[in-house]
């Protein structure tokens, strides 16, 4: 099944970045080893030697992926189809203000440390000669001393691919053309990591805060590798740990506030996902703000999944021009 870039409805728009015939069915083999590996539980060295074939076989999938300047009409097609709505959120990034409070003295409090300014005012009787250390709110338009930082976490497991013909690998490709479009000149207020997950990985690296994708041609390459992906990961599901890695992840660092966004198909019935393990996601840490987003949907999954959490944390999103909507109101909330 393709990925088709487009309007999902058919052609061979995907075909460059989808292997070789050869590496597919060779890709093909080393997963069946793989699973068969599993099944019948063989020795560990064994396991991971067919774990080292398939990771070989990506990476060879990845040289294939390298942008030729015939490509660069690729990227403007995927760039223009939301053009409309990168200029959107371009304009919410621009607004939103610093958030983080910042430390300071205050004074004319009635505990805390004797302000030497005020000990005339004392002997006088007033008792509010003392200041303290605490936080204020930083004021409106104060300059941001540390950036936001967010993580986009990317659902590329096989359903996304398997059942792409309802647009939701297209809304997902598109979706991360429109954040890396986006944020692009905003480097000083945001640092931002593009992550896939599958029923392979929990951490698959798009794009790195700190070095996020600089040009076309970068940009092109994430989104080729997030189709790619679809088309070789095997089964399975790894939706939560990557969430829970990422929330972890992201407060090893300072910053002016910390976001997860985490995009799923909403396939999770199977895995015995429910909504339960999902507010377990939502509050998972105080510091970090998490929000969810079902791009796609088996049935009503989603929109169940959806209405059994806390309104304003899980969105169902089934048309691209819904999604920077949903960002909009995400960042708004979270810098109040």
């Amino acid at each position: 099944m393709k990925a088709y870039f487009r309007d999902g409805k058919g052609g061979d728009e995907a075909s460059d970045v989808l292997p070789s015939l050869a590496e597919a069915v060779l890709i093909d083999e080393v997963s069946r080893e793989l699973k068969q590996v599993v099944k019948d539980e063989v020795p560990p060295d064994i396991a991971s030697a067919a774990k080292a074939a398939k990771e070989a076989a990506w990476q060879r999938v990845l040289e294939k992926l390298k942008m030729s300047e015939g490509d660069m009409q690729t990227y403007r097609e995927y760039r223009d189809a939301v053009a409309r709505e990168i200029r959107e959120l371009r304009v919410v990034l621009e607004s939103l203000e610093a958030k983080k409070n910042e430390r300071q003295w205050l004074n004319n409090k009635d505990v805390g440390d004797i302000d030497d300014r005020r000990l005339i005012d004392g002997l006088t009787g007033d008792r509010n000669i003392y200041r303290l250390r605490g936080e204020v709110p930083p004021e409106p338009g104060s300059f941001q001393a540390l950036p936001k930082r967010l993580y986009f976490l990317f659902d590329l497991s096989m359903s996304m691919s398997r059942y792409s013909m309802d647009g939701r690998l297209l809304r997902s490709l598109q979706s991360a053309v429109m954040i890396m479009e986006s944020f692009k000149g905003f480097e000083n207020k945001y640092e931002y990591s593009i992550l896939g997950h599958s029923g392979d990985t929990d951490d698959l690296v798009l794009a790195r805060e700190g070095a996020q994708p600089a040009n076309d041609r970068e940009r092109l390459l994430v989104v080729r590798k997030m189709n790619a992906h679809t088309e070789i990961c095997d089964s399975g599901d790894n939706t939560l740990r990557a969430c829970q890695k990422a929330i972890q992840q992201i407060v090893e660092r300072d910053a002016d506030e910390h976001v997860v966004f985490l995009l799923s198909d909403a396939n999770l019935d199977q895995y015995g996902i429910g909504s339960d393990d999902l507010i377990r996601l939502l509050n998972q840490d105080k510091r970090v703000r998490v929000f969810i987003l079902f791009i796609g949907s088996i049935g009503d999954q989603a929109i169940r999944l959806a209405e059994a959490c806390p309104a304003g944390q899980v969105f169902v999103a089934l048309d691209t021009k819904e999604i920077p909507k949903i960002l909009k109101q995400c960042l708004l909330f979270v810098s109040q």
